[in-house]
């Protein structure tokens, strides 16, 4: 029985999987192997999510641990099938799927283009597709911003706060819940959010406050010359006197 927190590890593994096959799909080789290398370096914390997933009938068909090489190996394809199938599920995920994924790199763009990015848009909810999104974003950060995003989207998704955008990953965001939890009651914290977010598109619950985003998320290739637009979400929490905490936001490339 997979617990909600193994199911965000196996998304939140997924994700990294998803940045290393896009970016091979964009011929962005360096972008690819930084990915797959965190996926390898991480595999071991995903891996009882797994064992758990497949009630252990697999166990023993589940590498135990990846080559930190960031280059595509048998085990990492195996280790990949078995992350798709316990997200996507049996439904969702054939047998001729599984057969489908590239023995070598070379392979793995023009199947991520052809098949791989529609089986898993259309088998996912709109929520994961969003953390998904997200984790394609880092592509852009460069080899530095991108192994720092990997590591901080993946914390946020395993725990269950999504925030997301590259410039709110680089400052840090593993004080949101709490901010949220100790001023979920506060009206100073709830005015102060709307305050900050009249009119930002922004969106989260805080004591009762709602700020809605009228967004719509695409998971897939992306152009070969985007022009993106970013959000920067800010939370803080000011003591002595009371809690409060702005959001605000900028352009974001679109």
């Amino acid at each position: 029985m997979v617990t909600e927190t193994q199911s965000r590890q196996i998304l939140a593994s997924f994700g990294a999987f998803w940045v290393y096959v896009v970016a091979q799909s964009e011929d962005n080789f360096g972008a690819a192997s930084s990915a797959l290398a965190f996926f390898q370096r991480t595999w071991p914390s995903v891996r009882p999510a797994l064992v758990a997933y497949f009630a252990r009938a697999d166990e023993s068909l589940i590498p135990r641990a990846l080559p930190v090489s960031g280059a595509w190996s048998a085990d990492t394809r195996v280790a990949t099938q078995a992350l798709t199938l316990a997200l996507l599920g049996d439904a969702n995920f054939p047998e001729s799927e599984e057969n489908a994924f590239p023995t070598t790199a070379g392979g793995i763009g023009r199947w991520f283009n052809t098949r791989f990015s529609n089986l898993v848009q259309t088998a996912l909810p709109s929520s994961d597709l969003d953390t998904l999104a997200d984790f394609e974003d880092l592509i852009d950060e460069g080899t530095a911003g991108l192994n720092m995003g990997l590591q901080a989207l993946t914390t946020q998704t395993v725990s269950g706060v999504r925030v997301g955008e590259p410039e709110v990953i680089r400052t840090g965001n593993d004080p949101t819940r709490s901010v949220i939890d100790s001023t979920g009651s506060s009206g100073a914290a709830a005015a102060a959010a709307d305050a900050a977010a009249e009119g930002s598109g922004a969106s989260i619950d805080a004591g009762g406050t709602e700020i809605e985003i009228p967004e719509i998320r695409v998971v897939g290739r992306r152009a070969a010359a985007p022009t993106w637009q970013y959000v920067v979400i800010a939370l803080g929490a000011v003591a002595f006197g009371g809690l409060a905490y702005t959001f605000w936001r900028s352009q974001r490339r679109s």
